[in-house]
């Protein structure tokens, strides 16, 4: 596919306001995209791409360095323009409607949009100045978001200075403010201490539920997204290749695995290998590992099995494939399909 370059889109040139938001029908998806297509010379960075995302959703977007994310986020945003193809925030066309679309957005990208000479309070009130919130709605949200993320006892504090767990909380609570419908965040996590990343999560899963907020997320943490997410969906080189639950996608593509310790497991592997909920068994006499042949089988009638065969079972630990597995597994298969 060849396309000349992608024009850029003008910026964003109308303030988020409370009536945009409040004006959403909650009913409908809050992000849609169709076929949408975007191509810088021959390299075609997002391929048709076809989604839907529900009111309230937390949905994480994953994919490898390079795969479209981001240049899917500045799509949606109306921030480039596609090659082809369309979408839609909150029932506004990005393409003819920008303005009332990105006004139905809060959003945190590359930067924070933190001013570090004013203090957390002063921070979130020139946000809510530009959203258009009144007087007493920029008081109440201020106080109530930052008793949320754990800041109010910082409020008067210039932000010059705060941990970069503290700014990202801060920052999200910026982009939540106004109570918009959507809200962008990309690799929100990113760069956090463990203690820090998992405080970050929680406070956006807990907005997202407390405002029926649609979150849009983007991470390489897999952890984080399975997690916090409810939905997660895989871009490869510019294409997604799958969208479902994270609990769903690992077992569309994992397996489980029954790790049993015990006396006389050498015998029992013998008589197990020739049952068809088995996948493999490898290991010793006294442990051996199961492999199920598929996602969701019970793993109790193949150690029944096990016991009749003669084995002595002192313990049974069984583990699924995590989402990171079903990932890897999914880029694996993508890219082998692509050469």
């Amino acid at each position: 596919m060849t396309a000349s370059a992608p024009a850029i889109a003008s910026p964003i040139s109308t303030p988020i306001s409370l009536t945009t938001a409040a004006a959403v029908d909650r009913a409908t998806p809050t992000i849609v995209a169709t076929g949408l297509s975007v191509a810088f010379g021959d390299l075609v960075a997002v391929d048709r791409l076809d989604l839907e995302v529900a009111p309230g959703t937390v949905y994480g977007f994953l994919g490898p360095n390079g795969a479209g994310k981001s240049t899917t986020i500045r799509l949606l945003l109306g921030l480039l323009a596609p090659t082809a193809g369309s979408a839609s925030i909150a029932g506004h066309d990005v393409g003819t409607d920008g303005d009332a679309a990105r006004g139905a957005c809060g959003v945190l990208l590359d930067d924070d949009g933190l001013y570090d000479r004013l203090s957390a309070a002063q921070n979130l009130e020139l946000y809510g100045r530009i959203a258009g919130l009144t007087r007493d709605e920029r008081r109440a949200r201020t106080d109530a978001l930052l008793e949320h993320i754990g800041l109010a006892d910082r409020a008067d504090d210039r932000v010059a200075g705060w941990s970069l767990g503290m700014r990202k909380k801060l920052a999200v609570a910026r982009a939540m403010l106004a109570e918009p419908p959507v809200v962008f965040l990309d690799e929100p996590t990113n760069g956090l201490d463990p203690i820090a990343r998992r405080a970050l999560r929680d406070d956006i899963v807990g907005l997202a539920r407390k405002q029926g907020t649609t979150v849009f997320v983007t991470t390489h943490d897999l952890d984080d997204a399975q997690r916090m997410c409810d939905e997660v969906g895989v871009m490869v080189e510019g294409r997604l290749i799958a969208s479902a639950a994270p609990d769903e996608l690992r077992q569309r593509t994992g397996s489980s695995m029954l790790s049993v310790r015990g006396a006389g497991l050498d015998r029992a592997a013998a008589a197990l290998r020739d049952r068809p909920d088995v996948a493999a068994v490898t290991g010793t006499e006294e442990r051996i590992e199961i492999r199920l042949a598929a996602p969701g089988i019970h793993g109790a009638p193949v150690v029944r099995a096990a016991i009749e065969a003669g084995a002595e079972i002192e313990e049974i630990i069984r583990a699924d494939d995590s989402l990171e597995d079903a990932f890897v597994e999914l880029i694996g298969g993508s890219r082998s399909e692509g050469t």
